[in-house]
């Protein structure tokens, strides 16, 4: 016989009550960043296993959809512990039997897994980096229950995706089965007023206004904007007299190394490179005859660790380099100045498939500092290898480097002089 058992809701915002508690079938919830949703989330999913519901959380990848496991298993920790609930790591599940409540987690990246379960209570989070997908094969699981949906997302998406497109949906009330709702970072009883002003401060407006102020963007807010319209010309041959700059993030084995060049002059990208898995000395043996190739271009870089000893030796080697070091302070620059050069549209760059997709995919989370981290999408096995050395490119075609570029154009010309008279 299955019993209810009574579980305690700790003290929750308003905006949390109103996502635990909102009777409707399925619930479309938009966030800024730090909302508690997750917190909310979790204890909905508490309070039906406690009710003896079979209940499911979908995180865009498997290392996000253990956040929510985590959340609902220190729950039950005590209860665990007394050998009245089981909570399994391998498979991130969790069964109360003496209510006869369950909690399975799955992944988004693959929506077939979801089909054939009939579920009371399904969390879908971070659905923003999900495919359109899962909501059909939610929806077909709790069909036959009468149960109930969560989607929740933050507002970086623009109003096209499937996500933003069901919340204004269910905001215009067509359906009465689907309500909406969104949630403020300033309504946050987890993020400091302080924090909030430093962000306003420091962030792209659209960024703030989409992180903080949950306002649904005509585009996406994602970490860059624009990048369509940047995408122009091919991969070309050095011109004599060009002056050239290669950008370099390096790897070994987990990442790939990439090498990015611009025509300075003509604001373009026009060469790239991109290896994983080779010796030292034939990475550095292949920037080295890339620079060379592109009149002696000018090379940034990555000095970060390993990244060290291999811009020495490229120095050794008598290419023109500067070190650049990833830091937690100089990264954000680095990062920030490219965003305003591809939504001014300061360069172009051919549609290479590898670097238009990272630029996509590019996100930023917001650190306990307060600080913004960028990078790919963390468990999405993407990778931001051609985003960095697009961006140290940058850097050394117009930011901070680019005093040397005198020199660099008078070798160049000359260079070409010596050509033109051979």
């Amino acid at each position: 016989m299955r019993r209810r058992v009574t579980v305690r809701r700790p003290k929750m915002s308003p905006d949390q009550t109103r996502m635990i508690d909102d009777p409707r079938p399925v619930l479309w919830i938009g966030t800024g960043t730090k909302t508690g949703k997750t917190v909310a989330l979790a204890q909905w999913v508490v309070e039906g296993v406690a009710l003896g519901e079979r209940c499911a959380w979908i995180g865009p990848w498997f290392k996000r959809t253990r956040t929510g496991f985590e959340h609902v298993a220190g729950a039950y920790a005590a209860t665990t512990r007394a050998g009245l609930t089981r909570a399994r790591e391998n498979d991130l599940s969790l069964t109360f039997p003496k209510t006869g409540g369950h909690l399975e987690c799955f992944s988004g990246d693959n929506p077939d897994s979801i089909f054939g379960e009939g579920l009371n209570r399904v969390v879908i989070d971070e659905a923003g980096r999900q495919p359109a997908g899962v909501l059909a094969a939610v929806l077909s699981t709790v069909t036959a229950t009468r149960g109930k949906v969560r989607i929740a997302f933050n507002l970086d998406r623009g109003r096209r995706h499937w996500a933003v497109a069901g919340l204004l949906a269910a905001r215009s009330g067509s359906d009465a089965s689907h309500g909406a709702m969104t949630m403020q970072t300033a309504a946050s009883p987890y993020v400091a007023p302080e924090a909030i002003a430093l962000a306003r401060r420091t962030l792209p407006d659209r960024v703030f206004r989409a992180l903080y102020l949950a306002e649904i963007q005509d585009d996406a807010a994602g970490v860059f904007r624009g990048i369509s319209d940047c995408v122009a010309g091919d991969l070309e041959k050095p011109r004599p007299g060009g002056v050239y700059v290669l950008g370099v993030d390096l790897a070994r084995t987990l990442d790939w190394t990439v090498a990015v060049v611009i025509d300075v002059d003509r604001k373009a990208v026009v060469g790239f490179e991109r290896f994983h898995g080779l010796p030292w000395v034939e990475q550095r043996r292949r920037i080295q005859a890339l620079a060379e190739a592109y009149n002696r271009a000018h090379v940034v870089v990555d000095a970060t660790g390993v990244g060290d000893p291999n811009a020495e030796e490229l120095i050794r080697a008598g290419l023109n380099v500067t070190p650049f070091v990833f830091t937690s302070a100089s990264k954000p620059r680095l990062i920030e100045a490219l965003i305003v050069a591809i939504e001014q549209r300061h360069f172009t760059f051919p549609y290479l498939d590898d670097l238009v997709n990272e630029l996509e995919m590019f996100e930023y989370e917001l650190m306990p500092s307060g600080a913004v981290r960028y990078a790919a999408p963390d468990g999405s096995g993407m990778h931001d290898d051609c985003v960095m050395a697009l961006a140290l490119a940058y850097h050394g075609a117009f930011g901070a480097v680019r005093e040397s570029h005198g020199f660099l154009r008078l070798a160049a010309r000359a260079m070409a002089a010596r050509e033109a008279r051979a």
